[in-house]
């Protein structure tokens, strides 16, 4: 059994996916989409995260995931407004439709999944239990998280921050 070396170096070095197949070695680099992942704790993310993974993800060839957090006061508030609760999923989807038509329109595949409970519990298990992210955006509010001397204190994602192993962005407006 032979095996190139180089090849496999170069892909280990491109963070490439390799397949082996036990019958003939390394069959070379999987084709795997990167991701970029929108993470946000309100009902919409910023214009400026949104904006800014938008073009992260077309530059890099890569797919966009919106990931909105809600906690299970913030879910209970927007279902006491909506009615019944077949209406707070349509106004979900109608929030983050309105998130995912400027990545439609930069021809960037997007998906998109809500997740109610506990911010960091919900991020954290969502990243277990999906494909890999390449980069995470911030898309909620960039103040509270560069906080960084009260981070005992401070928001969820600036402690979180650190946890993930993963590039974070945290796009701020242009002054």
């Amino acid at each position: 059994m032979s095996v190139d070396l180089p090849a496999r170096i170069a892909a280990i070095l491109h963070l490439a996916p390799i397949l082996i197949d036990t019958e003939t070695g390394v069959d070379g680099p999987r084709e795997m989409q990167t991701r970029i992942m929108l993470v946000f704790d309100a009902l919409a993310p910023t214009h400026e995260a949104l904006r800014y993974s938008v073009e992260l993800a077309q530059r890099m060839g890569a797919r966009l995931v919106l990931l909105m957090l809600l906690t299970d006061d913030v879910a209970k508030r927007v279902r006491a407004g909506s009615g019944p609760s077949d209406r707070f999923e349509d106004e979900v989807e109608e929030l983050l439709a309105a998130c995912v038509e400027p990545a439609r329109k930069a021809e960037v595949p997007v998906e998109w999944e809500l997740r109610i409970g506990d911010p960091s519990s919900e991020l954290m298990k969502f990243l277990a239990e999906t494909r890999p992210v390449h980069t995470i955006v911030w898309g909620g509010d960039g103040e509270a998280v560069r906080r960084r001397e009260r981070i005992s204190k401070g928001h969820w994602f600036a402690r979180m921050r650190d946890r993930v192993e993963l590039p974070v962005v945290v796009p701020m407006p242009k002054t």
